[in-house]
């Protein structure tokens, strides 16, 4: 039983360029009277490594974390889709291949942590529409979203391979979180097409194009920003703005973390966002929050 207790995976992403997202998660939970007590003594969950790596050395990385949160007792709240459907994976795996558990679990013990079975992991996304709910989110809203149309993108991760709280080709949380915040959510059909994720650093040009591909169909629907869960998409849709073709000129779409807009929405000051740390300028952006005109 969680009793709004969980224990917080923040993986490492939201300790360095994503600590906005890390910052405004904390507020959102402790304003909605929810607990977000840190794992002790984590480690990276091996995400860019893990393709690359002996299957059982990427599976007691993941399995590390899942054995120190198994111990407290709580559901492991993540926020990065990345560590989630990681750590979902090496839960997977030591669930279904008894040999590779055993030798997991050898190596874990003899680092001195015992893996102990079903440790619920949670993304942030289904903690706050499956456990808090509409109710008290619409309870929480000080600074209705008036106006904002938003493009929801998920990226690739969150629900594949396993959709666990929302629709595979759809999904719709983070489009009923807003919503309830008083944003208008727009039409969306690429809100689960990767952005290039890593190719961005070996083939630029092609993440470059997926990335160009999102962000120009949010603006053909109308949207003011690309409201996104993941660190990684933030990242390309954001930084390489400046490097998308050119279509009615410059592309211009402030892309923010979906928990930036709702802690705004519950009352947190724009200046509390850490939205400066976005490289492409949000001030139309912030113009619109605060009931001025936004140029997109």
């Amino acid at each position: 039983m969680n009793e709004g207790e969980y224990t917080w995976y923040p993986g490492c992403s939201l300790l360095g360029n994503a600590k906005s997202y890390d910052t405004t998660t904390r507020q959102v939970f402790e304003l909605l009277g929810l607990s977000l007590k840190e794992l002790d003594d984590w480690n990276c969950c091996g995400t860019a490594a893990y393709s690359g790596m002996p299957l059982k050395r990427a599976i007691a990385l993941s399995g590390r974390n899942l054995a120190l949160a198994g111990n407290i007792g709580k559901d492991m709240a993540t926020a990065c889709p990345a560590c989630y459907k990681v750590l979902l994976t090496a839960q997977n795996y030591m669930s279904e291949n008894k040999l590779l558990k055993e030798e997991v679990c050898a190596v874990l013990r003899e680092a001195g942590v015992e893996y102990t079975n079903g440790v619920p992991v949670r993304h942030i996304l289904d903690i706050l529409v499956n456990d808090v709910g509409e109710q008290k989110i619409k309870a929480a809203v000080k600074n209705p979203l008036k106006d904002l149309q938003v493009a929801c993108y998920y990226g690739c991760q969150i629900v594949r391979p396993y959709a666990l709280f929302d629709d595979r080709e759809d999904p719709q949380t983070m489009d009923r979180l807003l919503k309830w915040c008083g944003a208008t959510s727009v039409p969306f059909s690429l809100k689960t097409r990767c952005c290039g994720a890593m190719l961005m650093s070996t083939e630029t040009d092609v993440a470059v194009e997926l990335s160009y591909q999102i962000l120009e169909t949010a603006r053909r629907a109308g949207a003011d920003c690309v409201a996104t869960a993941c660190p990684l998409c933030l990242m390309n849709l954001d930084g390489y703005q400046d490097r998308m073709p050119q279509v009615r000129g410059r592309m211009h779409m402030p892309v923010v973390y979906f928990t930036q807009l709702l802690a705004y929405a519950f009352g947190i000051p724009v200046n509390k966002l850490e939205l400066e740390r976005n490289l492409e300028p949000v001030d139309d952006l912030i113009a619109k929050l605060e009931g001025g005109a936004v140029n997109v």
